[in-house]
């Protein structure tokens, strides 16, 4: 069917490809504009997607300082702890040193006190025994001087 063949058709089949032609024109359009809108979404969806690839990015870097921060704190605590632990130690032999020096110190004294009543007592004793010996000698100069 050639040009010959369209010229020879009825006005009735003119009017049906007219009519298909306008649908198929408006399906066009339609599926244009469904295309135009489905690109503005996919644009917008673009975006959205690239705003939280971007905050997801920026969280991860958070995380990542935050657990380096972490590090680092516990190693400060550790290191604390050990100076600490380090300290008490010396602490306790310094107390261990005091307490026998102590301990000595007490035992000197108690020596000392011990010392110091041993003399009182040998003093006490030789003054007794000194006041006899002074009461005679009185005695025995009166009679020497009574004779």
């Amino acid at each position: 069917m050639g040009f010959r063949g369209i010229a020879g058709a009825s006005p009735r089949c003119f009017s049906q490809i007219e009519a298909a032609l306008v649908e198929r024109d408006a399906q066009l359009r339609d599926l244009e504009e469904a295309n135009a809108t489905l690109a503005e979404r996919n644009t917008e969806l673009m975006r959205g997607v690239g705003t939280r690839e971007s905050a997801y990015n920026r969280a991860q870097e958070k995380l990542q300082e935050q657990g380096e921060l972490i590090e680092m704190l516990e190693d400060q605590i550790r290191g604390a702890r050990e100076t600490a632990e380090l300290q008490l130690e010396e602490l306790k032999a310094q107390l261990q040193r005091e307490q026998l020096d102590r301990t000595m110190a007490e035992g000197a004294l108690e020596a000392g006190r011990k010392d110091i009543a041993r003399l009182l007592r040998e003093i006490s004793t030789i003054q007794y025994r000194a006041e006899p010996a002074q009461e005679q000698a009185p005695a025995a100069a009166r009679i020497q001087n009574a004779a």
